[in-house]
């Protein structure tokens, strides 16, 4: 079933801006470089600017998910890094 003119309209105008958002990766390369060079200054700041305490916590709980996400994925490629350096040193070496 093909879907509606309307739908396909939507679905395009999301790629579109999608498309839009994703041109400029260096920008996303400098803000989080700026980020992590923050530290938790960005973080504190941001929590004072919230009114209510359920979005301070929120924002803490989305820093902390986004930080355990991040080391996990730095640990995944460190180790796969390691792996391939053992096996590159087993097999030339």
């Amino acid at each position: 079933m093909r879907p509606a003119r309307w739908e396909a309209q939507l679905s395009w105008r999301r790629y579109s801006r999608h498309a839009q958002l994703r041109q400029r990766p260096s920008d996303d390369s400098a803000v989080s470089v700026l980020l992590l060079v923050s530290g938790d200054t960005f973080l504190r700041r941001l929590v004072e600017v919230l009114p209510r305490f359920s979005s301070k916590r929120q924002a803490v709980d989305i820093s902390q998910q986004i930080e355990s996400d991040v080391s996990a994925y730095l640990l995944t490629i460190s180790i796969m890094n390691a792996a391939v350096g053992v096996a590159t040193g087993w097999l030339c070496g």
